[in-house]
């Protein structure tokens, strides 16, 4: 989820990233969802860890629903907006950059931080 909260925060502090930030953070949301979602199914790597600490399998189901679906609005509404924004001619690609540039530096910052076991 530290994705897409810094997808928002791009959004937030440079309006052009918008479009940029909604793909970046609805992918983060409907992957985390599909990710934990499916814990309640097959309870493998992050899932197992939850249902063994003790949380129920269905609370893993309804936060998959929970993140899953608004990433997959927020997917279909940024290539609306893309789609809209390429046929006005408006630059895109720098924005595109500078937004997944950052969150892949902080992911893998986090990466570095936080290593598995």
């Amino acid at each position: 989820m530290f994705g897409a909260l810094v997808s928002l925060l791009f959004a937030v502090v440079r309006k052009r990233t918008v479009t940029a930030a909604m793909l970046s953070g609805g992918f983060c949301w409907l992957v985390n969802g599909i990710y934990i979602g499916i814990g309640t199914v097959a309870p493998v790597a992050d899932a197992q860890a939850m249902i063994d600490s003790g949380s129920p399998p269905w609370a893993l189901g309804i936060f998959g629903l929970s993140a899953g679906v608004p990433g997959y609005w927020m997917i279909r509404r940024g290539f609306g907006r893309f789609r809209k924004q390429a046929q006005e001619n408006q630059p895109l690609v720098l924005d595109t950059l500078i937004v997944g540039g950052c969150t892949a530096v902080l992911v893998g910052a986090g990466l570095v931080c936080f290593p598995g076991p």
